[in-house]
């Protein structure tokens, strides 16, 4: 062998022996991190199949706490009292603490709690928030069994159970009152069972942020797309930037980072886990207990019903003779990983037009008003234009059924769209796109790229949806009455159609910008999926001076859809004024216009409840009036607490708009301590006396984790990942890094021979 080949061998000897080494040093760290595992599993045994374990600060596994949730409901009209009891029970050989964030409706109006150990209720009491949380934490460290409900958003509660004895239950009692909801003919209430994983953006300022994009893009935020082409355009907005986003939650301690944007982020992420046997595909998620409720109602309509249904969970009916109707679930129990939805009609000869409620408390008398406007006064309004921008969820919480509920409604309405409307369409997950540049005419080339382009979205990433609302109010405040742009208002009616899930930390700073940017436009939400934040979803619809809906079924697209799009057209009734027989403090202060199908409810504090009460408004096609009279012998239970609900939500309201927020929470701390409620600054907290956990005895704080909502595919962070496979992964790479190596070798070596000195050798 020559010189020349001799130094072109040693080369590549050289270069595959450092391509080896590189591989092996590679291998070898998986390797290690895999044994590293595999020992810390050996520690306890690996979790089996349905089963969540939960490991403590040292590495210890622990018995996760059970809960079982049992709900009883008493409908009487329009007002039903909830009492929910959650029961913790601990099944370690330790002193635990638990912690469980939960859903209630957000009209939910929480005016007492009891915590009962055996045979004994203690009953809570109402304080203010710090007071609280002080008075447990103190009852804790002593020992003492104590319990604390505390309001992390009007839908999101915590509940907090200390000094739960080994293998024994504590149970936390809350009832509330929530007023019913009508719709189009239909009453109802919903009762949330989980909830969807809030995203937490990360963007101090996020209207800076956004302005400050738009100046770095320039001219081309905004370019027109080629015409007739369902072109992609994407303006990516780093917003969650920061390690934010999706978060990891630790059942044991909070990892929640607070944000700018969501300072209570640690408290609104609880851990989500898959029900027993749920999506059995997903072979490395954990799976919880199979975390149930019971629900039992009595429902005294107040009139003859002609039908009585359950929207996603199989019931029973029984009436007995001269009774209420008793409603339960036909299995017994349910898996809580879907919103349970009651729903009942009156017959056509019973369907009641207008209701007053009255009760009467510490010298007080309370009003609930429903009044159902005159139908069939709307205007014909197929001449009338509308702008319309769609905005579409596409996030990673909306993956499973939601998106192609979404899909679906979203394509309903475009194929509803009138010839002289123009729209578009804004998808956003971390980022957003648009159907075009601007908006552009229905025409029906126009609709049917639409319908492909929204054909192939997808759901994944993140839920920054302040850019994408942003975005929305920007293109609706560019168009003129031509549809052009430069002009700063528009003679048509300009809308907005927001479709998500509601799964966002930052509910606040949306609700700012839809009250800051709304102008003369109406923003219409629809809420998607089994576990949508309804909260969000109604209060967008009430900043946007508009309405909303839920859809939990691809099987409710149609019916719901066309209910939404009769409300896009045109209100029912608008410029309402009530006259009340007495000064009274009435909530909501300014009455909204009406849409087809609503009613008007209001909520007032009066000083002798007597006489009649006067209401005019206007139509499409006429001035109407009716009067109502309020009959003082009747009483109502429950009606104080749903006025005073109505005035907290006012005054939180109000800080959006501007108010004072320290002296938003006076007023509101007042309110709730005279009625006994939960509030933002308010909690429940009970105390036994008796200390039970020894001094010497540590307590361990757990999570009891929510189940993943129903129909969702998302996968979050997973919990754990086979210690064995691990281990297996470390070998097996091991292996490929001496293979690639020894074949390394080989192939310089033969490189090294001249061809026919190899021929018919391949490595």
């Amino acid at each position: 062998m020559n010189t020349h080949r001799k130094l072109h061998l040693m080369n590549k000897l050289k270069k595959a022996r450092a391509e080896g080494i590189a591989w092996f040093f590679y291998a070898l760290l998986v390797f290690s991190f895999s044994l590293y595992t595999t020992q810390k599993a050996n520690a306890g045994e690996e979790p089996a199949s349905g089963q969540l374990t939960l490991v403590d600060a040292t590495g210890n596994s622990l018995d996760a706490l059970h809960l079982s949730t049992h709900v009883a409901m008493q409908i009487n009209g329009l007002i039903a009292k909830v009492t929910v009891e959650q029961a913790f029970t601990n099944n370690s050989d330790e002193w635990r603490e638990g912690v469980y964030v939960f859903p209630l409706d957000e009209q939910a109006t929480v005016n007492a709690m009891e915590m009962v150990i055996g045979d004994r209720r203690i009953k809570g009491e109402i304080k203010e928030k710090a007071v609280a949380e002080k008075i447990y934490q103190q009852a804790k460290a002593e020992g003492k069994k104590a319990s604390l409900v505390s309001q992390q958003r009007p839908n999101l509660f915590t509940q907090k159970v200390a000094n739960i004895p080994p293998r024994e239950t504590i149970s936390v009692s809350l009832t509330y009152t929530q007023r019913v909801e009508y719709s189009s003919g239909q009453f109802g209430l919903r009762f949330p069972l989980t909830l969807t994983q809030r995203y937490i953006p990360n963007g101090a300022n996020l209207a800076a942020n956004v302005a400050e994009k738009r100046k770095s893009w320039g001219e081309n935020w905004g370019q027109e797309a080629a015409p007739n082409t369902a072109e992609h355009e994407s303006k990516t907005l780093d917003l969650a930037a920061g390690g934010y986003g999706w978060q990891s939650f630790n059942p044991i301690i909070h990892t929640q980072k607070p944000t700018p944007q969501v300072p209570d982020a640690h408290l609104i992420s609880p851990p989500m886990v898959l029900a027993q046997g749920q999506y059995g595909e997903e072979q490395y998620e954990q799976t919880g207990k199979d975390n149930r409720a019971t629900i039992s109602i009595q429902l005294d309509a107040g009139f003859n019903v002609a039908n009585i249904e359950s929207l996603y969970h199989q019931i029973t009916i029984n009436k007995p003779p001269s009774s209420a109707y008793n409603v339960e679930l036909t299995n017994g129990s349910t898996l809580m990983d879907r919103d349970f939805v009651l729903q009942w009609r009156a017959t056509a000869s019973s369907a009641p037009q207008a209701a007053v409620f009255k009760e009467t408390l510490a010298g007080e008398d309370y009003l609930l008003l429903m009044l159902l406007p005159p139908q069939g006064q709307q205007q014909h309004t197929q001449s009338l234009s509308r702008d319309i921008v769609f905005v579409v969820d596409t996030s990673g919480s909306m993956q499973g059924t939601s998106i192609q509920q979404a899909k679906r409604s979203l394509q309903f309405a475009l194929r509803g769209l009138n010839p002289n409307d123009t729209f578009n369409i804004i998808e956003f997950d971390t980022s957003f796109s648009r159907f075009r540049s601007r908006p552009v005419s229905a025409t029906a080339s126009n609709v049917q790229a639409a319908v492909s382009w929204v054909n192939n979205l997808n759901a994944d990433n993140g839920t920054e949806m302040y850019a994408a609302l942003e975005e929305a109010f920007d293109q609706l405040a560019s168009i003129n009455p031509n549809g052009t742009e430069n002009s700063k208002s528009s003679n048509n009616l300009q809308q907005v159609v927001f479709i998500t899930d509601g799964a966002v930390g930052n509910e606040q700073a949306l609700l700012s910008l839809i009250h800051r940017r709304l102008n003369n436009a109406r923003l219409f939400t629809v809420a998607i999926g089994s576990a949508p934040n309804s909260y969000f979803m109604r209060k967008a619809a009430q900043f946007g001076k508009g309405a909303n809906v839920f859809i939990g079924d691809t099987a409710e697209v149609t019916h719901k859809m066309n209910a939404l799009l009769s409300k896009l057209k045109t209100t029912l009734v608008s410029d309402i004024n009530v006259q009340w027989p007495q000064q009274s403090e009435v909530y909501p202060q300014r009455i909204p216009d009406l849409y087809a199908g609503e009613p008007l409810l209001l909520a007032a504090k009066t000083s002798g409840a007597m006489g009649t009460i006067d209401i005019t408004g206007n139509t499409a096609l006429q001035p109407w009036q009716t009067q109502l009279t309020i009959n003082p012998y009747h009483n109502n239970s429950g009606v104080a607490q749903v006025w005073a609900k109505s005035k907290i939500d006012a005054l939180e309201d109000s800080k959006t708009e501007g108010a004072n927020p320290q002296d938003v929470r006076k007023q509101v701390v007042d309110v709730a301590l005279t009625h006994a409620l939960i509030t933002p600054y308010t909690s429940f907290v009970a105390v036994e006396e008796l200390v039970s956990r020894p001094a010497h005895q540590p307590v361990q704080t757990q999570a009891v984790a929510n189940l993943k909502p129903q129909g969702q595919t998302v996968s979050y962070p997973k919990t754990a990942t086979s210690a064995t496979f691990n281990l297996a992964l470390g070998i097996g790479l091991l292996l490929l890094a001496f293979a690639l190596q020894l074949r390394s070798i080989i192939r310089a070596l033969l490189h090294s021979f001249a061809p026919s000195e190899c021929s018919g050798v391949s490595v």
